[in-house]
């Protein structure tokens, strides 16, 4: 198990740091993802959602574009959905946020900018 969780982690660390081409990146992101959540049907239907956005930001991302750390950041200050609330009804709203806040910054943290060039004349 802990090769498996190194290995993500390593898939996850080549894409911040764009050490391959995309499509590469992603067929390694998505096989050592399966091989340390396994390949149950959650899991598989989640991969076949995912690419790596290569805009500005190369990151994890929708087939549809997005950012997931984009969209994890629009949730933040979102109400506790009712599902959440009935299994954790002790959560408060701060503790939410909190929540939704460090999934941001996790997602973030495997992203990479696109370096602008600047070119002196």
């Amino acid at each position: 198990m802990m090769n498996t969780k190194k290995n993500l982690l390593n898939s996850l660390n080549n894409i911040a740091e764009k050490k391959s081409p995309s499509d590469d990146l992603l067929k390694q992101f998505s096989k050592c993802f399966l091989d340390y959540a396994s390949a149950t049907p959650d899991n598989l239907d989640c991969i076949e959602n995912l690419t790596i956005s290569d805009g500005d930001v190369t990151g994890l991302g929708l087939n549809s574009g997005e950012l997931i750390s984009e969209i994890m950041n629009s949730a933040e200050g979102c109400e506790i959905p009712e599902q959440v609330k009935s299994a954790y009804p002790n959560l408060n709203q701060a503790q939410w946020d909190a929540i939704l806040r460090l999934s941001t910054i996790i997602l973030m943290l495997f992203e990479s900018k696109q370096e602008k060039t600047i070119v002196q004349l």
